[in-house]
């Protein structure tokens, strides 16, 4: 069962959304999932709740994403749990890597521009201070984007100390990867069906 607050706030969007894309026999690719989601922030009826909602959504994404790929030694974390509304300051959810350390997982949507060094330091400081994450270790951030790339101040500044599950690592691992978007159906039924 998924943890995200979001989908029972919004579970007919969520149902919609990955039953649609269970179905699918082709083109299920993150690009498309991402042009479907842009389709829902475009029914909002503001910009704010647009921009909230494809931020949930790939929060949503990433809980099943890490769910699905715990075991995985290059992006998997294990005891996935996002961070509760309201003491977000940087850090989307935590889990425990492969070497058994505390992480942050920051999620960005993002189109063409990249994770900037700002926007992770905010994750670094949080993830340190408010969730005793152990952020001096390697591999202690996780970042799960969108976006096709980061800024250099990123690798020059904190290094090894990022997992970069961009945009051609997700394709990687989910594009036309039935069972994942099966998965991923089963997970949003199971939340909004307890």
């Amino acid at each position: 069962m998924l943890k995200h607050t979001d989908i029972l706030a919004k579970p007919q969007m969520y149902h919609d959304l990955y039953d649609a894309w269970s179905q699918k026999t082709t083109n299920q690719t993150i690009n498309n999932w991402i042009i479907d989601v842009e389709s829902l922030a475009n029914t909002m009826p503001d910009i704010d709740s647009g921009l909230k909602l494809r931020g949930d959504m790939l929060e949503v994404l990433s809980e099943i994403f890490f769910n699905q790929f715990k075991s995985d030694e290059a992006v998997g974390l294990k005891d996935y749990c996002p961070v509760i509304l309201g003491e977000d300051f940087g850090v989307d959810a935590v889990g425990i890597n492969a070497n058994g350390t505390k992480v942050a997982v920051q999620c960005k949507y993002k189109n063409l521009e990249p994770v900037t060094y700002s926007e992770l330091a905010k994750t670094f400081t949080s993830g340190l201070i408010n969730l005793q994450c152990d952020m001096l270790k390697p591999n202690s951030i996780y970042v799960f984007t969108t976006a096709f790339s980061f800024s250099s101040a990123v690798d020059k500044v904190l290094g090894g100390k990022v997992v970069k599950i961009d945009r051609n690592v997700i394709s990687r691992k989910i594009d036309n990867n039935r069972t994942f978007w099966q998965y991923a159906y089963d997970q949003i039924f199971e939340t909004l069906d307890q």
